[in-house]
C-alpha cells in the first residue's frame, strides 16, 4: 500500500468531454446488444475485428477473436 499523493486540476470541460466520452462508448458497446435488458449480443457479422496488431495486443478479448 502506498501513502502517496497527487493533486489535479480539473476544468468543467474535461469533467465534460470524460462525460460524453463515456456515455458515446456506453451508447456503441449498446448498439451491439440485440436485447440491452438481458445482454444478448446481436449477430457475430455485427462485430469488427481488429487487426491492427497495436490495438489488438491491448485488446482482453483477442482469444475471442482468435477463434
Amino acid at each position: 500500500m502506498s501513502d502517496q499523493k497527487a493533486e489535479f486540476t480539473i476544468t468543467e470541460g474535461e469533467i465534460r468531454d470524460t462525460s460524453s466520452y463515456i456515455k458515446g462508448s456506453v451508447a456503441d458497446m449498446k448498439s451491439l446488444l440485440l436485447d440491452v435488458d438481458n445482454n444478448v449480443p446481436k449477430d457475430e457479422k455485427f462485430f469488427k475485428k481488429i487487426e491492427d496488431e497495436r490495438t489488438r495486443y491491448k485488446c482482453n478479448f483477442k482469444k475471442i477473436c482468435d477463434l
